[in-house]
């Protein structure tokens, strides 16, 4: 056998024998070892450790809308509540894209834009805002109809004191008072009875001229008038 060759069958043999031992150290290790990572490297590396609450849901800060987009929505609100026809948040807000200026700018940029439900709850405020300020104002008015109303009972009612006639009602010698009580006025004559009624200034052109009746009446009525009464 030449010798390159004999060199070649001995190096195959030699490789075959270092893959019995590998074999053999296999199967002494056991067919159920596992490769494994330390408990460090893996606490380490592999645990991402997350903050508490975080399972949560999260709560979206409300924007504050800029002095611009409120004059804007307070005026489409007001047209809506003057004209009774309330403004559609969606329309207002597609409204806001082509808002101009009056020289032709656009009104409102990009990132100004509000969406339907934004403004939804905007108007929503304002018409809160709105039903208790018109509640405030009836209360105000109220009060001060019903302040104006006492006053008004009250200077009533002085005016009344102060023209209630004070007893005894006379007219020259003759105490009406007392002919009132006493069932006596009957007994004038027609012409006193007409000058009594005349005095106190009472209606008396369509009364008839021979009937007492009708004076005495208007004599005791101005005697129920009196303190005395």
């Amino acid at each position: 056998m030449p010798y390159g060759k004999c060199k070649f069958v001995e190096e195959r043999h030699s490789l075959l024998d270092k893959a019995k031992i590998l074999y053999a150290e296999k199967l002494q290790e056991g067919s159920s070892a596992q490769p494994f990572i330390a408990s460090s490297e893996l606490s380490e590396q592999s645990v991402e450790v997350l903050p508490q609450g975080w399972a949560l849901r999260s709560t979206k800060k409300a924007a504050r809308f800029s002095a611009k987009q409120k004059a804007y929505l307070d005026k489409k609100f007001k047209i809506g509540e003057q004209t009774g026809f309330k403004a559609d948040p969606a329309q207002v807000a597609q409204d806001m894209r082509h808002a101009k200026h009056e020289d032709g700018s656009r009104r409102f940029s990009v990132d100004e834009f509000l969406a339907p439900q934004q403004i939804k709850s905007y108007f929503s405020r304002m018409a809160a805002k709105f039903r208790q300020e018109s509640h405030e104002v009836a209360d105000e008015w109220d009060s001060q109809a019903v302040a104006e109303q006492d006053a008004y009972s009250s200077a009533r009612a002085q005016i009344l004191e102060e023209c209630r006639l004070i007893h005894p009602i006379t007219y020259h010698t003759y105490n009406l008072c007392e002919l009132y009580a006493r069932n006596k006025l009957t007994k004038l004559s027609v012409s006193i009875l007409r000058i009594i009624c005349s005095h106190f200034e009472m209606e008396i052109d369509n009364l008839p001229l021979r009937l007492k009746k009708p004076y005495v009446q208007l004599i005791e009525e101005l005697v129920r008038s009196c303190s005395c009464a």
